[in-house]
C-alpha cells in the first residue's frame, strides 16, 4: 500500500523579519538526510496583509520520496502528537485525498518536530490515493507508516 502516497509538498512563508536561510534550515530539518540534497526550492515573492514583502517557499517530492518524507516525520513526531493527529484525523484529510499537517516553524528550526495549530508553521501536504477515500483506509495506511 506504500505507493498510495504519491506526492508531498512542504510550504511556509518567509517573513521580511526572518532570515531566508534559517527558514530553509527549518524546512530541511523536516526532511530525511537523503532528500535534503534533492530539494528544489520554489520561491514566490508576495505581499503580506499590510503590504510587507513576504516569500512563499515550497519544496515538492513525488513517488517514493513522498513516502520517505512521511516515514521520517513519523520517526521524529512524538507520541502525543501522533495520538492527537489520530483523534482529529477527519480534520486533517479532505475529499481530494490530501492529508494536511502543520509543524511549528520555530521548534522545527531547533530540531524538534511537533504539530502546531498556530500561524507560524511549515505546512505539509501528502497526496494519498486510496481505493475508497475513507478514514478507515487512511488510518490503516498511517499506522503502517508509523504516523499514528
Amino acid at each position: 500500500m506504500s505507493m498510495a502516497i504519491y506526492r508531498a509538498q512542504l510550504e511556509t512563508i518567509i517573513h521580511a523579519t526572518e532570515s531566508p536561510e534559517k527558514v530553509k534550515t527549518a524546512v530541511l530539518n523536516l526532511l530525511p538526510p537523503e532528500l535534503r540534497e534533492k530539494v528544489c526550492w520554489e520561491e514566490t515573492p508576495l505581499e503580506g496583509h499590510y503590504g510587507n514583502p513576504i516569500t512563499l517557499l515550497k519544496a515538492e517530492f513525488s513517488g517514493e520520496d513522498s513516502r520517505k518524507l512521511m516515514k521520517w516525520l513519523a520517526e521524529k513526531l512524538g507520541q502525543l502528537d501522533k495520538e492527537l493527529l489520530e483523534g482529529k484525523l477527519d480534520l486533517h484529510y479532505d475529499r481530494a485525498g490530501i492529508l494536511y499537517l502543520r509543524f511549528n516553524k520555530q521548534q522545527v528550526y531547533l530540531g524538534k518536530v511537533e504539530l502546531s495549530e498556530g500561524e507560524d508553521v511549515i505546512k505539509a501536504r501528502f497526496s494519498i490515493s486510496l481505493p475508497k477515500r475513507n478514514l478507515a483506509a487512511l488510518r490503516k495506511l498511517l499506522k503502517e507508516e508509523g504516523l499514528i
